[in-house]
């Protein structure tokens, strides 16, 4: 680190200058952006998440039924 003749500040300078020379750095941005609109709001996590209690709650139901009638 200390054998580099150019600063810190310059060494930015020359990586700033890179990255607008080739059109951007595609490889740093966020795959965030990628994502679908659902996939952003979480609704495909949430709709399973929904299916499956609401699954629970008919099953639930279901045997409290059958066990009211055999008693």
């Amino acid at each position: 680190m200390h054998d580099s003749s150019r600063t810190p500040v310059q060494q930015a300078a020359d990586w700033i200058e890179y990255v607008n020379r080739h059109g951007g750095a595609r490889h740093l941005k966020p795959q965030a952006y990628n994502l679908y609109w659902y996939q952003e709001y979480l609704l495909d996590i949430g709709a399973f998440l929904l299916s499956v209690t609401v699954a629970l709650l008919v099953v639930i139901r279901v045997a409290f039924k059958f066990l009211c009638k055999i008693c």
